[in-house]
């Protein structure tokens, strides 16, 4: 059986700055203790190391400019197809020299494709707070930009070009120690082609919006950010520069373009951008080997208190959505369209993350002093049944009266709800573990193996 290759992370982040200058992205996980030190995860790594993480003085060079950070991708193998199950077994890093199937790595190419469509793409619903509902029944919400230049439609050619930053794919061949490929106009796109060699594709339609006649540094969008190759084969992605422009009705740069929504403002574009990363092994024996899975890049904001998690992260909901029956991930927990009350949750893996989290929010928001003292005491829960009724706390994601989701404080999260809600909620699995363990019913086990391998989905 062949090893199985998978690139990680499979979502990146890059986040832009003003800055030539980098750190890297965290790869611990935000909110919790890290090997029994005061350090909490989530915070970015020093360049050139492995987990070094950075200080506030390593948020600005000495310019005083804000650094960029870099999302590194690694390529890991796995010696057996069923760990593509969640969790899955530790896999081994593949770097130059690693072998794979018996064959030495001595190379591993690169490419990445950067574009930011958002000018050219729907709202996001700022006002009406419909959500999801919003793509119901085959709807899409409005969409930005409307009738610009005579067309409502998003593949109209010149929305595509003058809408649309996208630089085109670039690939970049670890093993030749190339500087920077850059996602530019003076840089040629290109991809690995069928030859087994990096194919430049001069004809592929890059487009940098509002740049025509925009002398501008400050707003002049030619540039989406660079990649480049680590010495061991790891590459890193860095994003643009936090530019943004203003523009008019046919495209041509515009400083006096209203700003008049947090995020869905016609006739303004950025640098922020997002793509796939795909990857290609080279063996010393001459042979290729194309990984079957591809990860993605997002370069976006900065994050100011990276350490802070959500107290519904986006694996919260992606794993609610996995238990129900079409994916049939943990019928131990869920099966027949109902929780199973006779589950019982781990405290490490199912609850005290989101405790974690909810004691974090204390440092991002302004509390009285009582509700601080309360978030201090989360961390000092533990697999025991609680001495209080926390669950009077918290919001229910789901109930015959919805007038709870309007409710603010005391229950809890307070932070902004979506489709419909004011406040936002934990998942219907988040809940219900959290009541089990509320109840009394909480161990410190093994953490269960879902039903089936991702690879059988």
């Amino acid at each position: 059986m062949s090893t199985n290759l998978r690139i990680h992370p499979a979502v990146g982040f890059a986040r832009v700055g003003n800055s030539e200058e980098y750190y890297l992205q965290p790869q611990t996980i935000a909110s919790l203790p890290q090997n029994n030190t005061l350090i909490t995860g989530g915070l970015p790594i020093v360049p050139g190391t492995e987990d070094t993480t950075i200080t506030s003085k390593d948020i600005r060079d000495s310019n005083a400019l804000l650094k960029r950070q870099g999302a590194r991708f690694r390529i890991y193998q796995y010696q057996n197809e069923t760990t593509l199950s969640y969790p899955s077994d530790a896999g081994e890093e593949v770097k130059i020299g690693s072998s794979v199937d018996g064959k030495i790595v001595k190379n591993i190419i690169w490419t990445v494709h950067l574009a930011n469509k958002k000018a050219n793409c729907w709202e996001i619903d700022e006002d009406a707070n419909l959500g999801i509902r919003l793509y119901e029944d085959g709807q899409t919400p409005p969409i930005r930009n409307p009738d610009f230049a005579g067309s409502n439609d998003p593949a109209d050619k010149t929305r595509l070009q003058k809408l649309v930053a996208d630089a085109g794919p670039r690939t970049i061949s670890s093993a030749s120690l190339l500087t920077p490929v850059k996602f530019n106009k003076q840089t040629t796109a290109s991809i690995w082609g069928a030859d087994n060699k990096i194919t430049e594709l001069t004809n592929y339609p890059q487009s940098y919006p509002a740049t025509e006649n925009n002398t501008d540094p400050e707003t002049c969008i030619d540039y989406l950010g660079e990649i480049f190759t680590e010495s061991d084969g790891r590459l890193v992605v860095l994003g643009g520069f936090g530019k943004a422009c203003g523009f008019d009705q046919i495209g041509n740069v515009d400083p006096t373009a209203a700003l008049d929504k947090d995020v869905d403002n016609n006739n303004w574009l950025d640098d922020t951008a997002d793509g796939p990363v795909t990857a290609v092994l080279e063996f010393e024996c001459g042979s290729y080997q194309v990984l079957k899975n591809s990860a993605w890049v997002v370069s976006t904001d900065p994050a100011y208190a990276p350490q802070t998690l959500n107290a519904v992260s986006l694996w919260d909901d992606i794993y609610t959505t996995w238990l129900e029956p079409e994916f049939n991930i943990n019928p131990a927990l869920f099966k027949d369209n109902s929780f199973q009350d006779g589950y019982v949750p781990d405290f490490d893996h199912d609850v005290f993350p989101s405790l974690r989290a909810a004691s974090m929010q204390m440092w991002n928001t302004n509390l009285p002093e009582k509700a601080i003292t309360s978030h201090k005491r989360i961390d000092e829960l533990t697999k025991a049944k609680p001495a209080f009724n926390i669950m009077s706390f918290i919001r229910k994601p789901t109930t015959g009266n919805e007038d709870h989701l309007e409710t603010g404080a005391p229950l809890m999260p307070l932070s902004l709800g979506d489709a419909d809600k004011s406040f936002m909620t934990l998942t219907d699995s988040q809940y219900f573990l959290m009541d089990l363990w509320a109840k009394g019913a909480c161990d410190n086990g093994a953490v269960p193996t879902v039903n089936k391998p991702l690879s059988e989905r």
